[in-house]
């Protein structure tokens, strides 16, 4: 067998040649089947060679990958006499590969035990949600069931504050109770397409806008609200997207300087589609909820979506820092956009694009 000097140094082989023999010693115990197997069938019936195969080199031991291609040269008696071919180290390609495949492996079997972890961890949270549900039912129907017995009770009938007070207390007690009752649904429901509903914005806003009453008078805030579009969504979703949307346009307010609040509304054209490489074959709305507080850098503005992500410290603002985390989570469930625009000192502009 003759071999150039890269093959001689791969294999350990002297320079001049060596014997056949020698150089099948060479190759990996296990592989050698494989290597005749691809010898044969190219004398046989191909004429071409090509056989990939662990190689210990005869002196040192050190393995290679070696991927071989040939071709088998016959007399006019069509007897072979040469087989003559290339040979590659693949030896770096092979190492990567297989540690690929490791990798694969062990991230498969985490992903396999995280995913334990999980159905195990909403099938609690589902339970949770579902005794939660019930037992909060309960103080909610007293809450309704006393104050109505306040105002029945009342002999001399009640001035015209405290019966806007109990008209709050009851407005507050059935928005809860809705929502609980949502929750109960959402936890008890399998299939996330038997969630939606036609969902109307308007009442979703204004119910919010009742919840964040206390507060809007606080701050003395002007809000306004534009016609809001009707669309296909999870009601409750679409309740937490919007509620931590406004309580966060109402928290960062400037000092000193009447905070205003500003939603509007209006479909998407085609190009704005193509722009933000959403589904061609649906119809979307995009909400703005702008208000003129304290903004912040625009570098923040991917950085505001991540969970436990947070630009001030609790003892400026309160806050968990999950609330915008939540609302990208929500809208990308629903299939649609959210991003956000900003200036430090000059406000803040939360876009939210939903298929309607």
């Amino acid at each position: 067998m003759d071999y150039s000097p890269r093959v001689a140094e791969w294999w350990g082989l002297p320079q001049e040649g060596a014997d056949l023999n020698l150089v099948i010693a060479c190759m990996h115990e296990a592989d050698r089947p494989k290597v005749e197997a691809a010898v044969a069938h190219a004398i046989n019936e191909s004429g071409y060679y090509e056989a990939e195969y662990r190689l210990l080199n005869y002196k040192t031991g050190q393995e290679r990958y070696i991927h071989a291609n040939g071709k088998v040269f016959y007399d006019n008696a069509r007897i072979p006499v040469r087989l003559t071919g290339i040979a590659q180290d693949i030896t770096l390609t092979r190492t990567i590969h297989q540690e690929l495949e490791k990798q694969v492996r062990l991230r498969t079997a985490e992903l396999v035990n995280l995913n334990a972890d999980l159905v195990k961890s909403n099938e609690n949270l589902r339970q949770f949600a579902y005794v939660a549900s019930h037992d909060l039912q309960e103080p909610l129907r007293k809450i309704l069931t006393y104050s109505d017995l306040i105002r029945s009770k009342s002999k001399n009938g009640l001035d015209q504050p405290t019966s806007e007070y109990l008209d709050k207390i009851a407005l507050g007690s059935q928005r809860m109770s809705t929502l609980i009752k949502d929750l109960l649904e959402f936890s008890q429901t399998e299939s996330k397409d038997d969630l939606y509903q036609r969902v109307d914005l308007n009442v979703v806003m204004q119910d919010i806008k009742n919840d964040f009453e206390i507060k809007i008078q606080e701050k003395q805030a002007v809000v306004s609200i534009d016609t809001l579009p009707v669309i296909q969504a999870i009601p409750l979703q679409m309740n937490q997207l919007f509620y931590n949307l406004f309580g966060n346009a109402l928290k960062f307010s400037k000092p000193g300087v009447q905070h205003h609040v500003n939603i509007t509304a209006y479909p998407i054209s085609p190009e704005e589609i193509e722009k933000h490489n959403l589904d061609r074959n649906k119809k979307y709305h995009a909400v703005i909820m702008h208000d003129n507080g304290i903004g912040f850098d625009a570098k923040f503005s991917e950085q505001i979506f991540i969970l436990f992500q947070r630009l001030h410290t609790r003892d400026q603002y309160e806050g968990t820092g999950i609330g915008l985390a939540l609302c990208r989570k929500i809208v990308e469930n629903h299939k649609g956009l959210i991003y956000a625009e900003s200036k430090e000192g000059e406000g803040a502009s939360f876009t939210i694009i939903l298929p309607g």
